[in-house]
């Protein structure tokens, strides 16, 4: 009889120290549960993220290329408008070596009828006796 007595607390050791490990288990499988419900709110973010990622990306690249777009369209208009000044200069050049050489030649054209005044001038002093 005294072997059953130890036999039943040997039963009863057994189940108390299962329970503890029951109770492990159960929080390790918890835990695990946990995790995979953890990692898949984790993947729907990085998921959801990615997207806005994507979207920036693409407005981004969207942005950038309107702002290139505007800048090419101003420096193709300052092309423009500076090939105008040049011709403008240009032109305006030109008259003005227009206007320098019509000049010169009517200078020229005075200072021929001065030396030709200058000596009827003289034939006519000479004629009249004049010193």
């Amino acid at each position: 009889m005294e072997g059953s007595p130890g036999r039943s607390q040997r039963t009863k050791n057994l189940g108390a120290s299962q329970a503890p490990i029951k109770q492990r288990v159960k929080m390790v499988e918890k835990s695990i549960s946990d995790g995979k419900v953890e990692l898949n709110n984790n993947k729907k973010e990085m998921q959801v993220l990615r997207s806005e990622c994507a979207t920036l990306e693409a407005k981004n690249k969207e942005t950038t290329n309107e702002i290139l777009k505007e800048i090419l369209e101003d420096i193709a208009n300052l092309d423009k408008d500076f090939k105008k000044l040049v011709e403008m200069d240009n032109n305006e050049v030109k008259f003005l070596q227009q206007q320098l050489f019509q000049l010169t030649q009517e200078k020229t054209k005075l200072q021929q009828s001065v030396v030709m005044l200058d000596t009827r001038v003289a034939n006519v002093e000479n004629d009249v006796g004049f010193e």
